[in-house]
């Protein structure tokens, strides 16, 4: 767990594992490795970085070109502010909640996502998530539904779905350790506008930071599952739809061939929905929304 400011003549290799680098070099380009800072994003995109990863026990080298009187005083500033820190006698462990905000819109299913402003992963797409909060999260459930919040979203089904760690997940933690909580929120449809994140079809979602896409695929798998012995699937749904809506919904989502007069059946004797209403047009569809707001999980499934 050291600090050590370079001076450098020539280009550097990357860090190893155990190492995180910051780069004062003025004007220099973005290094290909996900452990070299650039100094000029400025102390808020990378100091919270920075010291989780010493809690950690990694190691911190602040390189500067030699010479450059500026930059070398940048390089001490941030020695001394990191080495004014206390350090625990073991490392510790980077733990995080993260949340993948699911709906169904316009014939398929999206993903919410953020934008991150801070190392590591500056300004890739990202699942909204952070670290739990000791003195108000009772549960990694709390600290899921305190970060839904912080995104707007309010009114949802939140569960958990899986937990991922183990080395070369995040650069803050030694050798890459990380462990993090994954959780599942579905809204409806009708709520994205509300929210902060941007949302994206689950087929078409860009490179996403850390092994968040490996979350979302697990997140869909049980989504997908859960729908076909649930209220899941209508929850995601907007608040009133048409029972056309929710079987195609069901056949992009699940891949099942649904049998229309079948399906319907079993829905209505499921009570999963009610009537609110009636649509305009041939047939005067019936405009259906769901029956109880809570999820309901039924004996079997019907898909």
């Amino acid at each position: 767990m050291t600090v050590t400011v370079i001076p450098m003549h020539a280009s550097l290799p990357d860090p190893g594992d155990d190492t995180i680098v910051v780069d004062f070099s003025p004007g220099g380009r973005p290094s290909a490795s996900v452990r070299v800072l650039q100094g000029d994003a400025g102390e808020g995109a990378y100091l919270e970085c920075l010291r989780e990863a010493l809690l950690s026990g990694q190691n911190i080298e602040i390189r500067h070109p030699e010479g450059k009187a500026d930059a070398a005083e940048k390089a001490d500033a941030l020695r001394s502010s990191l080495e004014h820190l206390s350090r625990p006698s073991y490392p510790r462990i980077i733990s995080t909640v993260d949340v993948v905000v699911l709906t169904f819109h316009e014939g398929q299913l999206k993903v919410g996502l953020t934008r991150r402003e801070k190392y590591p992963h500056m300004g890739m797409a990202a699942l909204p998530g952070g670290f739990i909060h000791l003195d108000e999260d009772a549960s990694t459930l709390d600290a899921a539904s305190r970060i839904a919040r912080a995104c707007g979203v309010t009114d949802c089904h939140l569960e958990q779905v899986l937990t991922l760690a183990g080395p070369g997940r995040d650069i803050r933690g030694q050798n890459g350790w990380a462990m993090s909580v994954v959780h599942l929120a579905v809204i409806h449809a009708d709520d994205m506008g509300a929210t902060s994140l941007s949302f994206r079809p689950v087929s078409d979602v860009p490179a996403l930071a850390f092994d968040h896409g490996v979350m979302l695929g697990k997140a869909v798998e049980r989504f997908a599952a859960k729908s076909c012995y649930s209220s899941l699937m209508a929850r995601a749904m907007p608040k009133t739809f048409l029972m056309n809506d929710m079987i195609a919904a069901y056949r992009a989502v699940t891949g099942a061939h649904i049998d229309q007069a079948s399906f319907r059946r079993k829905v209505t004797d499921l009570e999963m929905l009610r009537q609110v209403g009636t649509a305009p047009g041939s047939g005067k569809p019936a405009i259906m929304s769901l029956n109880a707001p809570e999820l309901v999980v039924y004996p079997k499934p019907f898909v």
